[in-house]
């Protein structure tokens, strides 16, 4: 995913979701600034729904943010 964000201070924000079905969600938010410098947030959230409200939450500093999970079976 990638999003431009309105802030001129960053000038890409990339986020990966590795979801899973029973275990944590893992989550990396890659935001590289306008300068080039690249800022990295790892963390993870369970697979509930108090989990993906937190997932929001992270994301939403991020407006206009589409995130891609890739889910393997």
């Amino acid at each position: 995913m990638f999003v431009h964000p309105t802030d001129p201070a960053l000038a890409r924000v990339q986020v990966g979701i590795d979801a899973a079905v029973v275990a944590d969600h893992h989550v990396t938010i890659r935001a590289t600034l306008s300068d080039g410098q690249v800022q990295l947030s790892r963390f993870h959230v369970p697979p509930t729904i108090a989990g993906l409200s937190r997932l929001g939450e992270r994301l939403s500093v991020f407006p206009g943010v589409v995130a891609v999970a890739e889910r393997v079976r």
